[in-house]
């Protein structure tokens, strides 16, 4: 009867870890994708900003939930005015 309850408690135990390596490897490729998306969010802004594009309309436009940027007179300056020698 101890063998039987230790192989029942060995599978059990095996289950689970086979289930938490599963759940590890799908967490590491969430992660690894929402890092892609956040990557070419941020990319995507730096080309607007390039092209003087309004930010405010464009951050808004991008409709992420999971990235949100506060784009308003609090946290924007003026652009510089480039002075030429």
């Amino acid at each position: 009867m101890s063998t039987e309850r230790n192989t029942a408690l060995q599978a059990a135990y095996d289950l689970v870890q086979e289930e938490l390596s599963v759940a590890e490897e799908a967490h590491a490729t969430n992660l690894s994708t929402l890092d892609d998306e956040a990557v070419s969010v941020i990319e995507s802004i730096i080309t607007k900003h390039k092209e003087e594009s309004d930010l405010t309309e464009f951050i808004t436009s991008l409709e992420k939930e999971w990235f949100a940027i506060t784009w308003d007179y609090s946290n924007r300056r003026e652009q510089g005015v480039a002075v030429s020698l």
